[in-house]
C-alpha cells in the first residue's frame, strides 16, 4: 500500500489528522416576546379587520375555462 510522500501537499496539511467538530454554535434570544398582528387601526383606535367576501359570479368566471377544458377533453 503506497503511502503518501513527505514533500506533497497531503502530508503537511494540518488538516489531515483534525477531527471535524459538530458542536452546535449557541444561538441567543430575546427575552421578551411580542406580537405584530394589528397592522391597521381606524380613526378611534380599533383594529381594523378585513374580511374575505365570496362571490359567487367571480368565482363562476375562474371556473368556466376550466370545466370547459375538462368537459371536451376527457381524460
Amino acid at each position: 500500500m503506497p503511502t503518501a510522500a513527505p514533500a506533497s501537499k497531503l502530508a503537511q496539511s494540518k488538516f489531515v489528522g483534525a477531527r471535524p467538530s459538530f458542536a452546535a454554535a449557541e444561538i441567543t434570544r430575546s427575552s421578551e416576546v411580542s406580537m405584530n398582528a394589528v397592522t391597521e387601526r381606524d380613526a378611534d383606535g380599533n383594529p381594523v379587520t378585513h374580511y374575505e367576501m365570496f362571490d359567487p359570479i367571480m368565482l363562476g368566471i375562474w371556473l368556466l375555462p376550466w370545466m370547459t377544458l375538462l368537459i371536451t377533453n376527457p381524460f
